[in-house]
């Protein structure tokens, strides 16, 4: 990773994650097919400045290659949850181009530290085919149990 910067993002970044996070959609076969660019922005924006997610960057040349994050809720306690908080790992993603080095990893640490730091317990990630073997190597675990409704079909 010689010549790679990693450091937070900040709300001057929202435009590269709004490019960045379609660019994954797509690499993911989540083919756009309505506008959530104004949505992202917006998301962006709020969420960064308070603190309900937090997103680390990877950059060569002042130029953003690699993105990662993690957002913070709260769900009724349970045994499993004593305090019902979660962070959800999101918007991992590096530029085709830069993956394999050892990247994203590192992102994944970052924004793992800051739940853990912030003394999350459940830390989850909603895994891509692509990124779930990076996911197991750093200790996730394959949970079974989770569904999802669509309330706009």
């Amino acid at each position: 990773m010689i010549g790679v910067n990693i450091r937070k993002a900040s709300r001057q970044d929202v435009p590269t994650l709004v490019e960045l996070r379609i660019k994954q959609l797509n690499d993911e076969d989540h083919y756009q097919t309505v506008d959530i660019q104004a949505n992202l922005t917006h998301y962006f924006s709020e969420s960064l400045e308070n603190g309900s997610f937090i997103s680390w960057v990877a950059e060569i040349d002042q130029k953003i290659i690699a993105t990662s994050g993690v957002c913070f809720s709260a769900v009724p306690p349970h045994f499993g949850n004593r305090d019902g908080r979660i962070a959800t790992i999101a918007n991992m993603y590096t530029a085709s181009q830069f993956r394999r080095q050892g990247i994203a990893i590192t992102l994944l640490g970052k924004v793992v530290d800051e739940a853990r730091y912030r003394g999350f317990e459940v830390i989850r990630v909603n895994a891509s085919k692509y990124g779930k073997p990076m996911y197991e190597k750093f200790g996730f675990k394959e949970k079974k149990n989770a569904l999802e409704y669509l309330s706009n079909k």
